[in-house]
């Protein structure tokens, strides 16, 4: 549920003022991924946010452990990776 919040309040100036949020990029085979990221990066920031910007072939909770400070994990992946993830 803490995610759910997360995320759906990732963009409010006022609400949680020190989330930050994990930027995985899961591909750099996609078209249109560093725009991707960089529209999340901008709305994030814009809402006083800070942001991490990772890069991760195959992202797994150990590790995404990794960033303690992290609050929310936003991905930009293609359908494989995602796949690999619900497996």
């Amino acid at each position: 549920m803490w995610v759910f919040y997360c995320i759906s309040h990732l963009s409010c100036p006022g609400l949680i003022s020190n989330l930050c949020a994990g930027i995985v990029v899961g591909t750099l085979g996609v078209a249109g991924y560093l725009e991707a990221a960089e529209a999340i990066k901008k709305l994030a920031q814009a809402a006083g946010k800070k942001t991490y910007t990772l890069l991760m072939g195959k992202p797994s909770p150990v590790k995404l452990a990794n960033f303690p400070e992290v609050d929310v994990f936003v991905l930009i992946a293609d359908a494989q990776v995602r796949d690999w993830l619900l497996a």
